[in-house]
């Protein structure tokens, strides 16, 4: 009788890891999805201690900050050169919406706004000032927030 729960056991463990591998799907590093989502994240790993410091969750760190803030001018512009329409043959998965295609004005404006906030940033860490960070990094997270809830579905 002790064999039913060990092979219940190994049962439940072989389709468990069935369904967890189902979900895994190859990324195409060439695929402009999977360029403009390793830009996004180069820009996040540049941004959240920016932001963490200027809301005191970490301690605000004058050269840090300032180091970041260029790191993050750096990497700024590389997602968008990888938003080209999407083809029939694409197989990546994506957040992107339809929209950034059809309103290329608007995911222009936005992308503009994100640059400058970025800029703004930078200009704001140079004044080693923690009192002109703080409003600047608000603005840098509200233009990231107003293009995703535009142009990225949940």
């Amino acid at each position: 009788m002790q064999k039913l729960p060990t092979v219940l056991a190994l049962s439940t463990t072989v389709l468990a890891l069935a369904v967890s591998l189902s979900g895994c799907e190859q990324s195409d590093p060439d695929s402009p999805a999977f360029k403009r989502r390793q830009a996004f994240k180069q820009i996040v790993r540049a941004a959240e201690p920016l932001g963490k410091m200027a809301r005191g969750k970490d301690p605000y760190q004058p050269d840090t900050f300032i180091d970041r803030a260029h790191e993050l001018q750096q990497v700024a512009g590389l997602p968008w050169d990888h938003f080209p329409p999407p083809q029939p043959t694409d197989r990546e998965k994506t957040r992107a919406k339809p929209a950034i295609w059809q309103q290329t004005e608007k995911f222009e404006t936005e992308r503009r706004n994100f640059i400058a906030a970025v800029n703004g940033v930078v200009a704001a860490g140079d004044t080693r000032s923690l009192d002109r960070v703080r409003p600047a990094v608000e603005k840098l997270e509200n233009a990231c927030m107003s293009c995703h809830k535009a142009f990225r579905a949940d």
